[in-house]
Parts: C-alpha cells; sequence; structure tokens
C-alpha cells in the first residue's frame, strides 16, 4: 500500500472501494408457467358462477386458491432470505469493519480538534462575560432581566456577519441591544408599580402587591380602573355600616347556653347568664374557630349586651358588629 509524506504526517493512499458483481442479481423461474395456469383456472371459475346454492364448488376454489398463494408465500420468503436478505446483512456486516476503522484514524485528530474548539468556545464566552459585565455596570438590569440576556447561536459562528467588520463588534451591538430593550421593560414596569402604590395609598385596607402582580396579566390602565372601583366599593361599605342598626352581625363569637326568661310586659328583666358548670378553660388556647352567627334584641338593650360580650373577653371570645339594622 503506498504511502506520502505531508508536513511529515505519514498520510495513506487507501484504494476506492469496488464491488463484484456490479449488476443486482436476476432471479429467474417458471413465472410465465405458473401465470398460463392461473389465468386458464380464472377464466374456468368465471364460468362456474359460484353463488351459496353451490358450498360444495365455493369451498373447494377457496381451499385451492389459498393452497396456492400459500405455496407462493413460501417460496418467495426462502428466495427473499436466501438471494437478497442475508447477503444483504452479510455485505453491511463486512463494510461496516471498514467504517469502523476509519472512525478509528478519524478519531484520533477529532480528539484534538474538540479541544481545540471547546477552548475556542471558552474564549468566546469569556469576553461575552466581560462585555456583559460592562454593560450591566451602565444599565443595572434587575436579577430577573439580567437572567433574560442571551447569548445568541451565531456568537459562536467562525464567519462574521454581514455588515460587521469583526464579531467583536457584532458581539458588542447584539448584546448592548438586548440590554437597552430590558432596560427599557424595566423602567416601564417600574413606573407601573409606582402608579399601582399611588392608586392604593390612601385606602390601607387594599392588598397592594395583588395589584401589582396583576400586571402579568393585564396592562396598567384596567388595572388602575379597577382598584379605583374597589376603593368606591369600600367607600360605599363605610357609609351603610355607619348606619345606626338594631340588628346586629356578629362574627368570632362562641355559641353558649343561655338561661332566658321571658321579657313579657308583667316580666321587665332578662336574664343572660353562663351557667357556672360550664368550663371554660381551653386545651389549645392559641387555636381559634369562627362562628357567624345573627343577633336580633330590643334596642334600648345594647349596653347590656355590651357588658355581657366584654365578660367574654376574659375567656378568650372575641367578637366585633359587622353590620345593624334598625326595624322600626
Amino acid at each position: 500500500m503506498a504511502k506520502t509524506k505531508e508536513n511529515a504526517v505519514t498520510v495513506y493512499n487507501v484504494p476506492a472501494l469496488v464491488i463484484t458483481p456490479d449488476q443486482p442479481p436476476e432471479v429467474t423461474g417458471n413465472y410465465a408457467a405458473i401465470e398460463k395456469t392461473l389465468t386458464q383456472w380464472k377464466a374456468n371459475v368465471s364460468k362456474m358462477k359460484l353463488t351459496e346454492d353451490n358450498m360444495e364448488e365455493v369451498m373447494t376454489v377457496k381451499k385451492a386458491a389459498v393452497a396456492v398463494r400459500n405455496n407462493l408465500d413460501r417460496v418467495i420468503a426462502a428466495t427473499k432470505k436466501a438471494l437478497f436478505n442475508d447477503p444483504k446483512t452479510i455485505f453491511e456486516a463486512r463494510v461496516k469493519t471498514l467504517y469502523n476503522l476509519v472512525a478509528d484514524v478519524e478519531g484520533s485528530a477529532n480528539v484534538v480538534l474538540e479541544k481545540l474548539e471547546q477552548q475556542r468556545l471558552e474564549d468566546i464566552n469569556q469576553v461575552l462575560n466581560h462585555y456583559k459585565e460592562k454593560l450591566q455596570e451602565q444599565h443595572k438590569l434587575e436579577a430577573e432581566y439580567l437572567e433574560k440576556i442571551e447569548y445568541k447561536k451565531d456568537f459562536y459562528n467562525k464567519t462574521t456577519p454581514k455588515g460587521y467588520s469583526s464579531m467583536d463588534k457584532y458581539w458588542k451591538e447584539s448584546l448592548e441591544n438586548q440590554f437597552k430593550e430590558f432596560k427599557k421593560a424595566q423602567n416601564a414596569y417600574a413606573a407601573n408599580v409606582r402608579l399601582i402604590e399611588s392608586t392604593c395609598k390612601d385606602e390601607p385596607r387594599l392588598n397592594m402587591q395583588h395589584w401589582i402582580n396583576q400586571l402579568q396579566y393585564s396592562d396598567v390602565a384596567t388595572i388602575t380602573e379597577n382598584i379605583i372601583a374597589e376603593k368606591d366599593r369600600l367607600r360605599e361599605f363605610d357609609q351603610q355600616a355607619a348606619t345606626t342598626t338594631t340588628t346586629t352581625s356578629v362574627s368570632e363569637a362562641v355559641e353558649v347556653d343561655a338561661e332566658v326568661v321571658d321579657a313579657s310586659e308583667e316580666t321587665k328583666t332578662v336574664i343572660l347568664g353562663i351557667p357556672t358548670t360550664l368550663n371554660f378553660e381551653s386545651d389549645f388556647p392559641g387555636r381559634m374557630k369562627t362562628m357567624r352567627l345573627e343577633l336580633t334584641y330590643p334596642c334600648d338593650l345594647v349596653d347590656t349586651l355590651n357588658e355581657m360580650f366584654k365578660q367574654l373577653k376574659a375567656f378568650g371570645i372575641k367578637w366585633k358588629p359587622l353590620k345593624e339594622e334598625v326595624a322600626f
């Protein structure tokens, strides 16, 4: 096998692969005789006029046809295996050895080339990181925007893009455009947050963070409109709550057994009390439950009820009025 010298490296002149024979095999057989017989049989069966009235003839024809087809299947399958499948498998296994040898030779060179390519990519990343740090010092992006800065796939191309004198110029311009874009988005978001905070600031009951989170799903104009609508609703609620009422909904109360003496015209005193047999000591003093109930009472007993609820506070029972309704 001939060898040549190129740059002190031995290069082998490997001959081209030549396959013999160079023509596909021709498979001969008695096709014509079988075709002639089947054609005559087909014509004969057509004249028989097979129907459900002559099922014996129908089944005879069916079984004979199946037998012929099965015989064809067996011969053809065996022929394909012997003349095509097996030779193909043997041929592919033979040339695979050649491919493996080529891969071994090429692999020795690839180890060096891959190492150099990895170093090239690391050098590019080092330059890109430097430009990114300098741009961050200038634009001061927040973390959520900084992590969106992308090193594009073509940053690692070996050829300079059209319109640029160098890859460095292309890297700088591309990264700076990204920083400007995200800085604009960051400033717009901050302005929207300030607008929401300003709209919410005179109503402490509003959950400001909830409205800020809505920026993910809606524009700031719609959000501020919804905030104003909510503030109007709260003001209307405050106005209604200020009205004097005699029916009070009480929250965070506890259901107690009370001794009630009928307050008729003859009985001017209503006794509300807690039987001394009840034990209000709690094994879970820090774990509270809430009961919502409605209390209806004569309008001149407000002070009496307030005194009763004050006494309940000693047992950790709290209450607050939700609304009052006057009925005259």
